[in-house]
């Protein structure tokens, strides 16, 4: 019984962990998504966050609106980093990829 709560506890801490560990986590590309040339494609239900450049599909991104547009983030870290400076990323956004990480 003890064991199983431990495993229980460890298993909820280690998920915790991973969910508040932010952008360090690969993103799955499908080998679809990638040009001859070995560029990275964005599909229609798919977005590009312009603060890491990350391919996601929609559903799995973070909608900010400003000025009346929706942008869509990869993480909550490039939503604080794009809140504090959206003409930055909306000007010059990330290049495109396929995995995340901020560094």
């Amino acid at each position: 019984m003890k064991t199983c709560r431990l495993l229980v506890l460890v298993g909820g801490v280690l998920g915790l962990l991973l969910t508040l560990g932010g952008c360090r986590s690969p993103v799955t590309t499908s080998p679809n998504t990638l040009t001859p040339n070995g560029k990275v494609t964005v599909a229609s239900d798919e977005a590009a966050c312009p603060v890491l450049g990350t391919v996601m599909k929609k559903s799995a991104m973070i909608a900010v609106k400003y000025h009346n547009k929706t942008y869509y983030m990869c993480c909550q870290d490039c939503v604080t980093q794009f809140n504090a400076h959206p003409e930055k990323y909306i000007q010059n956004p990330a290049p495109l990829t396929r995995t995340m990480s901020h560094e």
